[in-house]
């Protein structure tokens, strides 16, 4: 009985290491170039690290984390502007989890010529690797609901 438990809790381990491995986050909607980046994809990058501190339903939280400016993936993407009058603040990053959780963020508050908010996409945390594979980290956030773990899409709208 308890090597069978044991048995199906290595398996469980071994199968979710395997699926943080080979996170994708795929990049759709308004671009010119469609992109799916896996973790070691994003690691390859340009890195940045940045200091978080928000609140949770568990308290507080607060780490360094180490990823790539979503705004870089974005510009890596091309975003498709529309030819309307400030075509290129119409755009609205709707940014999703695996488990379907969503936040939407605005273009203007990553442009470096507006807001410049610093939204990165983590791969690290405190010097270690994300159990998670990708998480969206908004620097500045007083609560922590537009902290993404486990991302897997970003669709520019």
């Amino acid at each position: 009985m308890h090597v069978r438990l044991l048995a199906a809790l290595a398996v469980v381990w071994f199968l979710g290491g395997a699926s943080l491995a080979a996170a994708q986050v795929a990049v759709t909607g308004a671009v010119s170039k469609p992109l799916t980046l896996t973790v070691a994809e994003l690691a390859a990058e340009s890195q940045v690290t940045i200091h978080s501190s928000f609140n949770t339903s568990h308290g507080p939280e607060s780490a360094d984390y180490a990823g790539v400016p979503l705004w870089s993936v974005l510009q890596k993407a091309g975003v498709v502007d529309g030819t309307a009058k400030g075509g290129h603040l119409r755009h609205g990053i709707l940014v999703t989890a695996a488990d379907g959780y969503g936040v939407l963020l605005s273009i203007g508050e990553l442009d470096p010529d507006f807001a410049n908010n610093g939204a990165i996409l983590a791969i690290r945390k405190d010097g270690q690797p994300l159990e998670e594979g990708v998480r969206l980290v908004v620097p500045g956030d007083k609560k922590g609901g537009r902290s993404v773990r486990h991302v897997t899409g970003i669709e520019v709208q």
